[in-house]
């Protein structure tokens, strides 16, 4: 996971190299929401749904 600390980014890592595949907001924002609702299956998916369904409401007013 993505941590703040000493004025530095620290970046997530996977098998020891650098992983950059997602932007760090999306995990800080998944840990968020799987902070307060837990580790069950509606938290993991809630930030999914609500950007595809932002994504489908900016299609429309674009």
């Amino acid at each position: 996971m993505i941590f703040f600390g000493q004025s530095r980014f620290y970046v997530s890592h996977l098998n020891g190299l650098r992983y950059f595949e997602k932007p760090a907001g999306g995990h800080a924002l998944n840990a968020l929401v799987m902070g307060i609702f837990g580790e069950t299956n509606f938290a993991v998916r809630l930030m999914s749904a609500l950007a595809t369904g932002l994504g489908a409401i900016n299609l429309n007013i674009s």
